[in-house]
């Protein structure tokens, strides 16, 4: 494509064999392909696709950024002149950017049309891929731990474009009710919404330990106290009449994070954005709201402590709140110093480590076993550990 012009007609038995093998294949779909979510596939990431580029259409892009990248080359050896490798690359760095460039844009642009063409609830999707694709661009690796199963892998990626997922039951085992993936990345019963918020709860902790130290880091730090009860300080002294209200507890704790010798507390919201009852409210704006709820409800009971608290809110996609994306950002900064490595790679790992934090446990929740009456339980009185105390004198 960059070298042979007009080849893109040529091509057209590719374009076939990508749309009703290849692509199918990967997503595992039964659906024919339509020739929009053809285009959308073939995006960025950043702009809602997994860049499957159509051969056809892109050959004609291609071929003339080869062209405008050599410029100065071919020029040179037409006329037996030297070679200016500085202005060279100039030239294929301003021919690729410019190649980008054209190219986001003209992304931009079909995903304003999609959105609009498919109704509103589609478009609150749309608008977050840009927010939610970094797990999507990272190269698996066991020692990053950003590996994904093929089960885990499918089941987002269908999350993502809106298709329910195979396999899944026609009712939920523990409430009875319609399995759909929004009730099933919502349903309480059988505990597995708290799996997915204690999984993320220890990534960010995890994170944190290797930005400071293990002895920094602590889960489910106290927050407030019980009416009449008095708050403990720093030294072990107490504090007489403290009335704090009821007594919470944060997610995790990390000593010295945001400011040197002062404890910061965060504070893990996870939500499906597009649940029915938020209607087509932005995604941005509720993470927004939820972040608020937080800080309305904490805050003040964390600043009479002198400690810092921070809402880390996302969308069961990975989509993270403002608050949240500054808590990443401020540990990549402690990463970077500490290992000595680039600030914008940290960014990216740390984006990427929470936003698969989050994903991988959709899975949990969709595939999960939510049923709990295998479970033996003992009588509520404690006579079987009464009695199990008598057998064990008797013997």
């Amino acid at each position: 494509m960059r070298c042979v012009p007009d080849i893109g007609p040529k091509l057209a038995p590719v374009e076939e064999a990508l749309r009703t093998v290849f692509i199918p294949a990967v997503l595992d779909l039964d659906t024919p392909i339509d020739d929009d979510f053809c285009m959308l596939l073939g995006e960025g990431e950043k702009q809602g696709g997994l860049a499957l580029r159509n051969p056809v259409t892109g050959a004609v892009r291609l071929h003339k950024a080869s062209l405008d990248a050599n410029a100065l080359l071919v020029t040179a050896l037409l006329a037996n002149e030297n070679v200016m490798t500085g202005e060279h690359w100039k030239c294929v760095r301003k021919a690729g950017a410019d190649y980008r460039e054209g190219w986001v844009e003209m992304e931009e642009l079909f995903l304003i049309d999609f959105g609009k063409e498919k109704g509103k609830k589609v478009a609150k999707r749309v608008e977050r891929y840009e927010e939610n694709s970094a797990w999507l661009s990272i190269i698996p690796s066991t020692l990053d731990g950003t590996e994904v199963t093929r089960d885990e892998w499918l089941d987002n990626i269908k999350i993502r474009y809106g298709h329910r997922p195979k396999g899944l039951p026609d009712r939920c085992d523990g409430c009875g009710k319609g399995f759909t993936v929004e009730h099933a990345l919502s349903c309480k019963v059988g505990g597995l919404v708290g799996q997915r918020h204690d999984d993320v709860r220890d990534e960010w902790a995890d994170l944190c330990t290797k930005a400071t130290t293990f002895n920094r880091v602590s889960t489910e730090p106290p927050i407030k106290y019980g009416n009449g009860v008095s708050a403990t300080c720093c030294d072990g002294a107490e504090e007489e009449g403290a009335d704090l209200g009821d007594e919470s507890r944060g997610d995790v704790g990390c000593f010295g994070f945001w400011k040197k010798r002062r404890f910061a507390i965060f504070d893990i919201r996870i939500t499906d954005t597009d649940a029915k009852s938020y209607g087509t409210t932005k995604s941005a704006k509720l993470l927004e709201r939820m972040e608020k709820e937080k800080k309305d409800k904490y805050s003040e009971a964390c600043l009479e402590r002198r400690r810092d608290f921070t809402p880390m809110v996302y969308s069961v996609d990975g989509m993270a709140g403002k608050e949240a994306r500054a808590a990443e950002r401020r540990l990549a900064a402690k990463l970077a110093g500490k290992w000595g490595r680039q600030y914008s790679k940290m960014v990216a790992f740390v984006k990427t480590r929470m936003a698969l934090a989050v994903v991988r446990s959709n899975t949990l929740l969709l595939r999960g076993d939510r049923a709990t009456s295998w479970r033996r339980r003992a009588p509520g009185g404690g006579e079987a550990a009464a009695n199990v105390g008598i057998t064990a004198l008797h013997w």
